[in-house]
């Protein structure tokens, strides 16, 4: 009994695997950096709101509305987390061949040709860079509550 091995659909379908895999790590790891970045976030704009509480009153007083409060915590947040952004797209790119390849060589595979399109680095930089400045508007809606003429009772 001969049993006959298609090399071409072996390779396919491992390739498929591989892929499916290595997708579904790299989404759980962008959700894990959007949760741990949500949370460090929360915590920086809500001790910023409760330290800087009189100069917002103030601010309100003067003629500033809530949006625009917000938007400054917001924009002061957005240098930061650019150039977290950029560096760790950077490092995403020089260490994704070399974990694929430590991750392939787990499971017996000595070469492999997964490609590593460069505008995915890119493009989750982007994209946690607009999460974070979502969810900093998102948090920074306590400043609504701060009114000038509670401060002055207080």
């Amino acid at each position: 009994m001969t049993h006959t091995t298609d090399m071409e659909r072996m390779r396919d379908t491992s390739q498929q695997m591989y892929g499916s895999i290595m997708s579904a790590v790299s989404l759980a790891m962008l959700i894990l950096a959007i949760g741990l970045t949500g949370l460090v976030l929360m915590m920086v704009v809500r001790s910023t709101i409760v330290r800087e509480r009189r100069r917002f009153g103030i601010l309100k007083a003067l003629g500033y509305t809530s949006g625009q409060l917000m938007r400054q915590i917001a924009a002061a947040l957005m240098p930061a987390t650019a150039a977290g952004a950029v560096l760790g797209a950077l490092a995403a790119g020089m260490a994704a061949r070399p974990v694929t390849d430590a991750l392939f060589a787990t499971v017996g595979v000595m070469r492999s040709q997964f490609d590593h399109p460069a505008l995915l680095p890119i493009a989750a930089a982007l994209a946690l860079t607009a999460v974070q400045g979502a969810l900093a508007l998102g948090f920074a809606t306590p400043i609504r509550t701060i009114s000038p003429c509670q401060l002055i009772t207080e």
